[in-house]
């Protein structure tokens, strides 16, 4: 996300295309409901909020990963190889029952721009789940949210709040020192 503060910050290395979504240029965009989680294959790692610790902490190891910024985030690792989920069958269905936010929101993420109070709502353009052709539209004929995308939003709005506390969580750990660098080793 070329946006300061996003949610998800990042995705693995995959070729994540994160753009805020606009009513005039994204007027004819479409969501597809994914049968199950196939788009989710290559995602080595998620972003976590604070308020999934608890149950995701019953299945995916949980790091804090450093950022340009000198923050930190929560990371579940979902791969060895940082490369390829270990929590997707082949059939497309996900082995735990936990599935990160991030990976439940997919394609779309929220992002905090410092001139603005409210927050940018975005959109991974690179996604298998959008298309101009099928799925549910994201805006009507008249440029106004469709129902989907009203959907999306409150989820969102939800994830901006919890956000903002995991944050504020992570900057407390910082400041109290109770994190230590350590480099991965994956035997």
């Amino acid at each position: 996300c070329a946006l300061p503060i996003c949610f998800p910050v990042t995705i693995a290395d995959m070729a994540i295309n994160f753009v805020p979504l606009n009513a005039n240029r994204h007027r004819h965009l479409k969501l597809i409901q994914p049968q199950g989680y196939r788009y989710a294959r290559e995602f080595g790692q998620s972003d976590l909020l604070l308020a999934e610790f608890g149950r995701a902490s019953a299945h995916y190891p949980i790091v804090f990963a450093s950022h340009t910024s000198g923050t930190v985030r929560p990371i579940a690792l979902l791969s060895r190889d940082g490369e390829s989920n270990a929590f997707i069958s082949s059939e497309g269905r996900w082995l735990s029952s936990y599935v990160p936010m991030v990976i439940r929101l997919h394609p779309f993420a929220i992002a905090r721009v410092p001139e603005r109070e409210a927050p940018v709502v975005c959109v991974d353009m690179n996604s298998e789940l959008l298309s101009y052709d099928s799925g549910a539209p994201l805006f009507d004929i008249n440029g106004d949210r469709a129902p989907v995308l009203d959907q999306t939003l409150e989820q969102l709005n939800e994830v901006d709040q919890m956000l903002r506390v995991t944050q504020d969580f992570c900057q407390l750990l910082q400041e109290l020192g109770l994190l230590v660098p350590l480099t991965p080793q994956v035997s």
